[in-house]
């Protein structure tokens, strides 16, 4: 099946939605819970260029997960003296080749793309690595059978989305409850933790009454009549899944219109938009995550690289994310996330700063 990964973070600006090359080995990333510094990492402490660019490609910007990520990049990096080349991609491949192709005539030190697969960009990743400029992708999973042709993929565990969503729901709804959910199939990173979601549910007897696939091609409409289609069609279900987390944005009205105001829905992120559905009472849990962690070890991975050649950690981000399950009992306050990206980007800027020195 042809893959759209950018789909799965889209928002909608005007509604103030939510949405989440070989260079070296090809293992497969670890993705684990935890924390660390990023001390922790092998990265050395050579001193580090002055300026300079990394190229960021970011599947929409529209997307407000996407556009939190490239924002704690290039605020970062202007942190330091560097430049982060932040280009939207508008869910378009056409835009992701040529923004490729134009961070490798610039020779930027590297490339970090965000919720972007391989395949859409296969030839622009094999022409990445000929000019030997490292690209990560960061923050959300890459379907697995293009990982290999990233330097590196540091991003959030799909699978354990799904778990914990399930694990949530165990607790919460009596065995034997029906569910639905909204998938997006052409999707990895929003397909998976339906997967994983189902799988764990079917184990503990909860019944799936049905499912709607959102359409690549219309996702405020379709995701908007899906979820009262659905409902409609399956008044008993209690609970509704959400692929990604743009979906309670959309969701919750329509469904309070249709009369369905109080099943339970969920989502994968921690969107202030979301956060603020759970605030005011909506029938809403996410699942939070310190994506930010991904574009600042795929920082920390490039300016190394740059300094002193060294290769590529394909496991620096091992031990590094954290999760929580969010609802109305422990819901941050207002502008506030579960993971705080200026928190996190601390100890990162404090290292590169200390690089700049040659400490």
């Amino acid at each position: 099946m042809k893959r759209f990964p950018g789909l799965v973070a889209l928002a909608v600006a005007i509604l103030s939605l939510s949405v989440l090359a070989a260079c070296g080995s090809t293992s497969t990333p670890s993705t684990q819970s935890g924390g660390s510094s990023p001390e922790t990492s092998s990265t050395s402490t050579s001193a580090l260029k002055p300026h300079g660019t990394i190229g960021i490609l970011a599947v929409s910007l529209s997307s407000e997960s996407v556009a939190r990520w490239a924002d704690t990049a290039k605020t970062a990096l202007k942190d330091i003296g560097w430049r982060a080349d932040v280009v939207d991609g508008k869910n378009d491949p056409a835009v992701f080749q040529q923004a490729i192709t134009s961070f490798i005539n610039q020779r930027v030190a590297g490339i970090i793309t965000i919720v972007i697969d391989a395949a859409p960009i296969r030839s622009a990743l094999q022409a990445a690595a000929q000019a030997k400029i490292p690209v990560i992708a960061a923050a959300s999973p890459v379907d697995p059978s293009g990982a290999n042709l990233f330097s590196a993929e540091y991003a959030v565990d799909p699978d354990r989305l799904g778990k914990m969503i399930a694990d949530y729901l165990v607790k919460k709804e009596p065995a034997g409850a029906q569910y639905v959910t909204l998938d997006l199939p052409g999707d990895y990173a929003g397909h998976e933790p339906i997967v994983a979601a189902n799988a764990a549910l079917k184990s503990d007897r909860f019944k799936l009454a049905g499912n709607f696939d959102i359409s690549t091609a219309d996702i405020l409409g379709s995701t908007t009549k899906g979820s009262v289609d659905v409902m409609s069609a399956h008044p008993d279900a209690k609970v509704m899944i959400g692929c990604c987390d743009f979906t309670p944005s959309l969701t919750v009205p329509a469904l309070k219109q249709a009369g369905f105001g109080t099943v339970l829905q969920t989502a994968t992120s921690d969107n202030l938009s979301t956060l603020k559905l759970i605030r005011d009472g909506s029938p809403v849990m996410t699942i939070a995550y310190n994506g930010d962690i991904g574009v600042l070890t795929a920082i920390d991975q490039i300016l190394s690289h740059s300094a002193t050649g060294a290769a590529i950690d394909r496991n620096a981000a091992s031990g590094k994310w954290k999760y929580d399950t969010v609802d109305r009992s422990n819901v941050p306050p207002a502008g506030q996330f579960v993971f705080d990206p200026a928190t996190q980007a601390a100890p990162f800027v404090a290292k590169w700063k200390a690089m700049e020195s040659g400490q």
